[in-house]
């Protein structure tokens, strides 16, 4: 059986992958700690509702020491 390698561009040529669209709801803890540390009336979001600019930071806060 002699078959030929086809060259990797000709099967990816015609390759047009469509649009991915993920998402990941972040739970509601974080911004609700942060929103009692600020004083505020209330929590700013629940889960899964959208944030304010940059509270996003509060939910990838490292969890160890830098040793």
């Amino acid at each position: 059986m002699d078959e030929t390698p086809h060259p990797l561009g000709s099967h990816v040529a015609s390759w047009a992958p469509g649009p991915v669209t993920d998402t990941d709801p972040l739970p509601a803890g974080p911004a609700a700690a942060v929103s009692a540390l600020l004083d505020l009336p209330a929590p700013v979001a629940a889960d899964g509702d959208p944030l304010p600019p940059l509270w996003e930071w509060f939910h990838f806060l490292p969890l160890a020491g830098p040793a």
